[in-house]
């Protein structure tokens, strides 16, 4: 027979006796309820056992303080890369390019996703924290820097020709907002990438704005990541979109995860 033992990390959050095993066989549930009055996050682990052979299992659990909503914008469909001509390509790919490829004088691209703005009433800046996470799949050659911008609500999710921006570090003069500097480069790991601290405060800011005490909900958010030098030769990175992202473990959907 299999015994199963919880476990917390932290008990003042999430007790011990506050964790309860259900179900049978293969399919079991795990339901956990936090101490009164208390926030923050614990790990929950959950050990496997027949007595002689152990396995685990470890998920975390995060308990917000009351009347905090969390929420996650996931990148609509229309999310796609703008070549330098400007044109809009791959709208319906798995996966973007980002950088220069092709043959001489080569084309730069940049990637958009669009977010759509949740309705949280008519609040004047409703989110307290914001993250976005994108998947980074691979590389081709040396990398160059890729800025985060925000881009301007509109009322649909398309992206346009004239949302390209790419091969200056110097901020976009139109309604763009640099989110964070260098949220991609050449010693970034692939896999999941999100904000900086200071990127995450910025996209809050940015959050905030676009919402506009409610004129924005049911509108799009736009974030773009582009290069910031002139291109010299073939170098891109490779990022997944909407249409390729997977629930997961790991999630790989590019998403914007709230606090409002």
């Amino acid at each position: 027979a299999l015994t199963l033992t919880p476990s917390s990390s932290d008990t003042n959050l999430v007790p011990v006796a506050s964790i309860v095993l259900g179900g049978s066989g293969s399919d079991r549930t795990v339901t956990v309820a936090p101490a009164p009055g208390r926030s923050g996050s614990t790990e929950i682990r959950v050990l496997v056992s027949d007595g002689t052979l152990g396995t685990t299992e470890t998920f975390t659990v995060t308990v917000l303080p009351p009347g905090t909503v969390a929420g996650t914008m996931f990148s609509d469909g229309a999310d796609c890369s703008i070549k330098e001509s400007p044109a809009i390509e791959k709208s319906t790919d798995a996966t973007v390019d980002v950088g220069a490829r092709g043959s001489f004088p080569w084309v730069e691209r940049c990637a958009v996703f669009a977010f759509p703005m949740p309705d949280l009433g008519p609040i004047r800046n409703p989110f307290s924290d914001a993250t976005f996470t994108f998947n980074y799949v691979g590389k081709n050659a040396t990398l160059r820097d890729y800025d985060l911008y925000g881009l301007g609500r509109r009322a649909g999710s398309t992206v346009l020709p004239s949302d390209y921006y790419a091969e200056s570090a110097t901020p976009h003069p139109t309604d763009a907002t640099r989110l964070q500097t260098d949220i991609l480069t050449d010693h970034t790991p692939v896999g999941l990438v999100s904000t900086s601290a200071g990127g995450g405060v910025s996209l809050m800011a940015y959050l905030n704005d676009q919402y506009a005490r409610g004129a924005g909900a049911g509108e799009y958010g736009f974030l773009r990541i582009n290069s910031t030098s002139p291109k010299s030769g073939v170098n891109y990175a490779t990022l997944t979109m909407s249409e390729g992202g997977g629930g997961g473990p790991p999630d790989t959907r590019p998403r914007i995860s709230y606090q409002a």
